[in-house]
């Protein structure tokens, strides 16, 4: 996510602050873990403004970005982790407009890991010789819908059991 120095970085969900220091590549790292397991990383901050243990509230100021660690320009590094394990951010938060998608979402466990349902949103298992064609036409969506919905850019190579949001 572009940023610019000293841009306020909030927390996307009430927490408690789990890990506010520099790590290694990432920079100054803060790690907010929510009361459902689920844990959100915001990684090559300028200034911390958190601690470990600090409990913060949902756009809670975290900290102030730029660019530390390994990295080339301001920017934000965000990740979202259930048990460790990343999922997509996409599922979670609209990413245009940094709002969240559902009130309620469920995680389940997926041939890929851990993947995230919200309240009310359709997913599809990708079949063998689906493509976002056939899965846009049979949906009533649109190819630019289906990859915005999943943050597919460029070239997309679908795999069976894979799933995406329609």
């Amino acid at each position: 996510m572009d940023l610019n120095r000293g841009d306020t970085i909030r927390s996307a969900f009430t927490g408690m602050v789990r890990f506010a220091a520099m790590q290694g590549g990432y920079g100054n790292v803060v790690i907010v873990h929510h009361y459902n397991g689920l844990e959100s990383v915001y990684a090559n901050l300028w200034k911390i403004k958190v601690k470990p243990g600090d409990i913060v509230n949902s756009e809670q100021l975290i900290g102030l970005g730029r660019n530390t660690g390994h990295s080339t320009g301001t920017h934000l590094n965000f990740e979202t982790r259930f048990r460790g394990v990343a999922i997509n951010s996409a599922y979670l938060i609209d990413l245009q407009t940094r709002v969240s998608i559902a009130e309620q979402v469920s995680v389940v466990r997926t041939q890929q890991g851990y993947a995230v349902r919200p309240a009310g949103v359709r997913f599809h298992t990708v079949k063998r010789g689906d493509n976002i064609t056939k899965i846009s036409q049979q949906y009533g969506r649109t190819v630019k819908q289906i990859r915005e919905y999943n943050a597919w850019e460029g070239s997309v190579h679908l795999k069976q059991g894979q799933e995406g949001r329609v």
